[in-house]
């Protein structure tokens, strides 16, 4: 506590003209957070009453005296501690000499903003929901002049999530500033005179933890390394746990912890935690451990759960392993160095004598992957050059499925490339969809194999699967599937009276009967993303000549869906039976279910 005191009263130094704060310097010894607190303070003292940055009039009336207008109102970009925006000023005359003044950060404009967001990489954005923000962050300031210049001032920030328009949870920070005395202080102090600072809050602490998240012990700062009993703590936290014999709510607090404190861990504490306390649990907690390890997801705690997996090949169970691999594919730190660690672990003993875990190994490869380079919407603090890696990480994927011997071996690879979002892979894709020579089961694999760039390259998919569609040469089964991926990129009208024009002409009853199904499911679907689409089909399906047959065994796809509009939140159900020319059983069953949450869509 001392320490942190003597932090807080290094000085800051910094511009002040006209009201504005440019070019901050701190002391030598200074911390990073000390310096944010620092900044918090000197950012309530920013006050544009020149209206330098003015958005909301022309040039010429930029520079008019304010001192002659008792009210006013006006926009104008400025660097706040919360990024560079729009703000809003209005200024009203209380009194003789007294003037309140009041702004308002616009967050909906902003150029830079010292922002991240984790656990939104299986998320797409509604195109349809896009009017409804679900997050709402809202920033005011109250300055009170007097006639010796500034007394006063207050902050009020509060960042809401917001449901139906009803916040559902939110944070509020309130700051108070008060001039009580001015006095001067002669002293001379160390200044950081190469390294000239802004106003914006610096997340480099912020970016330490997530580099060490990522990369474990090869970063150069350890961020908690001055946490120096995190292993007794652990331990504490695992008495507690042993000593609670039932599944209570307790217990969920006590996991928190303990993946907490699991991420602040080093190579040499993990082992630590293995030889010290693992090794003299009984087996509930061991595996709670393990299951810890994988929520952490970090770089070390993996590294250290795949070594664990492999000296313990003979005593872990398949399920076991099977479900620890599960759970890493979710990690919040999706990084280069996690993926070749899995790359490695895909080549031992213990993968290979398991197809089961050589399957949830390369499908999880392929999730992880898609966190270092697919589209996604997080937002980390670490941005690894992406294009080398895609190309990495394509070519390792390929190199599998070109060495495969069998069907299943194909389309395990394929599935991982799915997972991996990887919009490069797309011409692979495309060569393996259109070679008429393979095998009919991988083609249809690599059709699904797009379903993750639809967000991000909808006409390519189009460009692709259009011609396949409308062949009357190739498969149906083939056929039917290309026109669920179409489907789900959301296509325009011009697309979908190709489709319908198709589906009028079309000699196979399998084809035809699939289409008006899936054209006529999501006419009468309550998905709140697929609104403007059902308005699109609806009058065209209308008017169409083709009538449906009432043929039992035929085609189809269906939507169960279950939506409430208003609060743009639902679950969708898909069911699909593809039948093939010579069998009165299906080819291909299909099922798959996708969530809306607000307007995030988790497909």
């Amino acid at each position: 506590m001392k320490k942190h005191i003597e932090l807080l009263e290094l000085p800051v130094r910094f511009g002040y003209k006209h009201g504005m704060v440019s070019e901050l310097y701190f002391h030598n010894h200074d911390e990073t957070w000390s310096m944010n607190v620092k900044r918090s303070i000197v950012n309530m003292l920013q006050l544009n009453l020149h209206k330098m940055g003015r958005t909301d009039e022309t040039k010429l009336e930029r520079y008019e005296n304010v001192r002659d207008v008792d009210n006013d109102y006006f926009t104008a970009n400025e660097r706040t501690i919360e990024g560079d925006c729009e703000v809003a000023y209005t200024i009203i005359k209380k009194k003789e000499d007294v003037t309140e003044v009041t702004k308002s950060v616009n967050f909906n404009k902003c150029t830079r903003r010292p922002l991240t967001k984790y656990n939104f990489r299986y998320l797409t954005e509604c195109r349809d929901c896009k009017e409804t923000d679900y997050f709402e962050p809202s920033t005011v300031y109250t300055y009170l002049l007097e006639k010796e210049g500034l007394k006063k001032v207050e902050v009020n920030s509060v960042y809401t999530i917001t449901l139906e328009n009803q916040p559902v949870m939110k944070t509020e920070v309130r700051a108070r500033m008060v001039l009580e005395e001015t006095k001067e202080i002669r002293h001379e102090f160390e200044w950081r005179e190469d390294k000239k600072e802004t106003l914006i809050y610096s997340n480099e602490v912020e970016r330490e933890i997530e580099r060490f998240y990522m990369e474990g012990d090869d970063v150069e700062v350890l961020p908690y390394r001055h946490i120096k009993d995190k292993v007794e703590q652990i331990r504490i936290i695992v008495d507690e746990i042993k000593e609670l014999k039932e599944n209570k709510q307790e217990i969920t607090h006590l996991l928190s912890r303990l993946v907490s404190m699991f991420r602040m861990c080093t190579l040499e504490e993990l082992t630590m935690v293995h030889n010290k306390i693992y090794m003299h649990v009984d087996v509930r907690i061991q595996k709670l451990i393990e299951h810890c390890y994988s929520i952490a997801g970090t770089k070390n705690t993996i590294t250290h759960l795949l070594k664990h997996m492999m000296e313990m090949r003979h005593h872990m169970h398949t399920y076991r392993i099977v479900h620890l691999l599960k759970s890493i594919q979710e990690t919040p730190y999706p990084s280069p160095k996690i993926v070749d660690e899995l790359v490695r672990f895909a080549e031992t003993e213990v993968v290979r004598r398991s197809p089961v875990i050589r399957q949830t190994v390369w499908l999880t490869i392929g999730s992880v992957m898609r966190g270092v380079v697919g589209f996604t919407k997080d937002e980390m603090l670490v941005r690894e050059e992406r294009r080398e890696l895609k190309n990495r990480y394509l070519h390792i994927i390929k190199r599998e499925y070109d060495q495969a011997e069998t069907i299943y071996e194909k389309v395990l690879f394929l599935k991982s490339l799915a997972n991996a979002g990887i919009d490069l892979s797309v011409y692979e894709l495309e060569k393996i969809i259109l070679n008429k020579h393979e095998e009919l089961p991988v083609r249809m694999e690599a059709i699904d194999a797009l379903r993750l760039l639809r967000e991000s390259m909808p006409r390519k998919i189009q460009s692709i699967l259009m011609p396949v569609y409308q062949n009357r040469l190739e498969q149906p089964e083939l056929r039917m599937a290309a026109l669920v991926r179409i489907m789900h990129t959301l296509p325009r009208q011009p697309v979908i009276v190709q489709i319908i024009s198709t589906m009028e002409r079309e000699p196979n009853q399998h084809v035809a009967a699939f289409t008006y199904d899936l054209l006529n499911s999501f006419v009468h679907s309550t998905h709140v993303c697929y609104k403007k689409l059902a308005l699109e089909i609806r009058p065209l399906l209308e008017m169409t000549r083709y009538v449906r047959g009432e043929r039992i065994l035929t085609s189809t796809y269906k939507y169960m869906p279950m939506f409430t509009e208003n609060m743009l939140t639902g679950i969708n159900r898909d069911f699909a039976t593809i039948f093939g020319k010579n069998s009165v059983w299906p080819k291909e069953l299909m099922m798959s279910m996708d969530t809306v949450f607000n307007g995030m869509w988790n497909k």
